[in-house]
């Protein structure tokens, strides 16, 4: 009678032992399953506000996507794009973007547009050496925004040699853009 209960006791604990771990891995599996599909549903959500420039509801359903996980780096970009629309602080523009240039999970944009918002944004608070490294970066940008921004940056850390041979290739590569001879001649005028 003993060795009954002994070995029922055993079976039930050997039961337990190997359902109910499997049991809370499978809920854990599906909570995230559930959290990505939400998050996805909202990251299509605030690119169609987005894309419909209601920078308000894009921000806000991008921030409830977020709750859900933070891996989606679209959601990042959404949320800095909207506050830049929204003429937020840059400090609160750029946070947003440097976690979406560090993440590689991208569905409809990519890397590279958030690197370029965040170019401008180092551009812009003086951080040219920051913008140039992440231009410069593999792989290196070589878009005409690109190219716009690392001229500027080559201007604003003195390298006046290289951004006069940079502006006088990027000029001939692109000469229906006018920024490029007006960024050399207004660089160059206020040059002592």
């Amino acid at each position: 009678m003993k060795k009954c209960i002994r070995t029922r006791v055993v079976f039930l604990l050997l039961f337990c032992y190997l359902f109910f771990p499997f049991s809370a891995f499978a809920q854990t599996v599906n909570i995230e399953s559930a959290n990505n599909r939400t998050a996805m549903r909202c990251l299509d959500l605030s690119r169609g506000y987005l894309l419909k420039k209601e920078w308000q509801k894009a921000f806000d359903q991008a921030e409830f996507g977020l709750n859900y996980t933070s891996d989606i780096a679209d959601l990042w970009y959404i949320k800095a794009t909207a506050l830049k629309q929204l003429k937020m602080p840059i400090a609160d523009i750029s946070k947003p973007l440097q976690k979406a240039v560090l993440s590689n999970n991208w569905v409809y944009w990519n890397r590279d547009s958030a690197r370029l918002m965040l170019a401008e944004i180092y551009v812009k608070t003086g951080q040219s050496p920051a913008c140039l490294e992440l231009l410069n970066t593999a792989p290196e940008l070589a878009l005409r925004e690109a190219q716009y921004l690392r001229a500027q940056a080559l201007y604003n850390i003195g390298d006046v040699l290289k951004a006069r041979a940079f502006i006088a290739v990027t000029a001939s590569i692109y000469p229906d853009d006018s920024r490029f001879p007006m960024l050399f001649f207004t660089r160059e005028l206020m040059r002592p």
